[in-house]
C-alpha cells in the first residue's frame, strides 16, 4: 500500500488532551460561587472537625462532577482522603465499598461477596486509621442506587461510631451528586438527620457563559483565533458544554482531513452531521436572518443588489447591516456565493441545502 492513511504531517491540535472527557480544565469558569460552597463542606476536616454533607443537582453538563475534582485537587492528601465513585457504573453497595477501598489502596483480595458488606466497611475504616485520615465521599449518580442501598454505602461514614470502636473517631464529609434537574432525589428518613439540610443547584450555563467556555477550551486546544466567532456561536448556541467540547474535537480532525487551518461554521455545520445531534444551525440566527434566508431560499437565488433592497424594504435594515449578516450566513455555511460579470461585477447567493426554512413557511 503506497502511503499511509494514519499519518497526518500537519495537524491543527496544539494540546488534543484538553477535548478528552476526563479532562479537568485549569481555568473553570463560572462556578467560583459554587467550588466556595463545597469547599465550605470540607474545611471542617483540615481542622480536624467533623465536616459537613451535602446533596449537589442539576442537569448534566453544568460542572458539578468537575467541580468535585477541582476541589479534590486542592485538598491536602496528606491527612484526608479524596474518593470519588460514579454509582452508575457500580450499582451496587458491594460494588460501591469495593471501589472505595481500592481508591484507600487496598491491594489484597476483597472479601467475598458472601460475607456482604460488612467485611468491607471493617477494611475501608481500618485503611482510614491506619491512614490516620479524614475521607471525603462523592457518590456521583447516586439515584442509581436504591434509597436502602445508598443508605448501606453511606451509613457508615455518616455514623461511624455505630460501626465499631476503629471508626468511632472518624471525621468524613458526604456528597451525593445526581442528575435531578427539580430537586435531589430522596434518601431514606433514617438518614436524613445524619446527612443533613445542606443542597447545592448547579444552573445551566447561559448562552455567552457557554461560548466563553468553548473559547477558552478551543484557545487552549488549537490556540487563539483557530476557531472563528460564528463556528463558536453555533456550538453555544445549541449544545451543551460537554457536546460542545466534543463537537470541537471533532471538528478539528474533520479541518485535520481537509488540511484546513480554520474551524469554520461550514465545518461546524459538517460536524454536526456527523455527530448525529438533530441540531439545526438555524437555530442560532436571529429572526432578521432567519427572513434574509427564507426569502432566498425562497426565491432559490438572489443577486446582492435584490436583496439590499428587499432588506430595505421590507425591514428598514442599512446595506452595511445586510452586508453583514450576508457575511454571517456565508460562515456558518448555510449561503454560497457565486460572481457573475454582466455589465459590471455582480453576486448571486443561492442556499447550500435548498428547500424552505424549517418554521418559516
Amino acid at each position: 500500500m503506497r502511503g499511509s492513511y494514519t499519518n497526518t504531517p500537519l495537524s491543527i491540535f496544539r494540546r488534543r488532551e484538553v477535548f478528552e472527557e476526563a479532562h479537568v480544565p485549569e481555568e473553570f469558569l463560572y462556578r467560583e460561587k459554587e467550588l466556595e460552597e463545597i469547599a465550605s463542606c470540607i474545611r471542617p476536616l483540615l481542622q480536624g472537625f467533623q465536616g459537613t454533607n451535602m446533596k449537589i443537582y442539576g442537569k448534566p453538563a453544568t460542572g458539578k462532577t468537575t467541580s468535585i475534582k477541582k476541589i479534590f485537587e486542592q485538598v491536602p492528601k496528606s491527612n484526608i482522603a479524596c474518593v470519588y465513585v460514579n454509582a452508575m457504573l457500580r450499582q451496587s453497595p458491594y460494588a460501591v465499598l469495593s471501589e472505595i477501598a481500592m481508591n484507600l489502596g487496598q491491594q489484597k483480595a476483597m472479601p467475598d461477596k458472601s460475607t456482604g458488606t460488612v467485611k468491607l466497611v471493617d477494611t475501608i475504616m481500618r485503611l482510614l486509621k491506619k491512614r490516620k485520615s479524614a475521607i471525603v465521599l462523592c457518590i456521583d449518580e447516586y439515584s442509581c442506587l436504591s434509597p436502602k442501598d445508598i443508605e448501606a454505602v453511606i451509613a457508615p461514614f455518616l455514623r461511624p461510631w455505630e460501626f465499631g470502636k476503629i471508626s468511632q473517631d472518624l471525621n468524613s464529609s458526604v456528597l451525593l451528586i445526581s442528575t435531578s434537574t427539580a430537586a435531589p432525589p430522596p434518601i431514606r428518613s433514617s438518614m436524613i438527620s445524619s446527612m443533613g439540610p445542606r443542597t447545592l443547584k448547579f444552573r445551566q450555563y447561559s448562552f455567552e457563559q457557554k461560548y466563553d467556555i468553548l473559547n477558552h477550551r478551543a484557545e487552549a486546544g488549537f490556540g487563539k483565533n483557530v476557531v472563528e466567532d460564528d463556528a463558536l456561536e453555533v456550538m453555544a448556541g445549541i449544545m451543551s458544554v460537554r457536546w460542545g467540547v466534543q463537537a470541537l474535537k471533532l471538528a478539528g480532525e474533520i479541518a485535520d482531513t481537509m488540511g484546513e487551518t480554520k474551524i469554520t461554521g461550514d465545518i461546524v455545520s459538517r460536524t454536526l452531521k456527523k455527530m448525529g445531534t438533530g441540531t439545526d444551525v438555524h437555530s442560532v440566527l436571529n429572526s432578521t436572518e432567519k427572513i434574509i434566508l427564507y426569502e432566498i431560499s425562497k426565491r432559490k437565488k438572489m443577486f446582492s443588489g435584490e436583496i439590499y433592497s428587499f432588506s430595505l424594504d421590507k425591514l428598514g435594515l442599512k446595506k452595511t447591516r445586510t452586508y453583514e449578516i450576508l457575511k454571517r450566513l456565508l460562515k456558518l455555511g448555510l449561503l454560497e456565493v457565486t460572481e457573475q460579470n454582466n455589465k459590471g461585477k455582480t453576486r448571486i447567493f443561492k442556499t447550500v441545502q435548498g428547500g424552505r426554512l424549517n418554521g418559516m413557511s
